[in-house]
């Protein structure tokens, strides 16, 4: 994976998890699962999927 391809990676990554997080503190009610919202721990997997590669095919 090139430095600019792992770049992408960790963009999509960091994009993901601030996504995750901003729906996480703005959808209260939404919190079903130990007070998570399901699609927000999907979202934070997907997130650290993306980042595990990124940092496996390094440079």
């Amino acid at each position: 994976m090139s430095t600019d391809t792992q770049a992408i990676f960790l963009f999509i990554a960091a994009l993901g998890c601030l996504l995750a997080s901003l729906w996480g503190f703005w959808s209260p009610a939404n919190r079903t699962i130990a007070g998570f919202h399901p699609g927000w721990l999907g979202l934070a997997s997907f997130c650290f999927v993306f980042f595990w590669i990124a940092v496996k095919a390094g440079p």
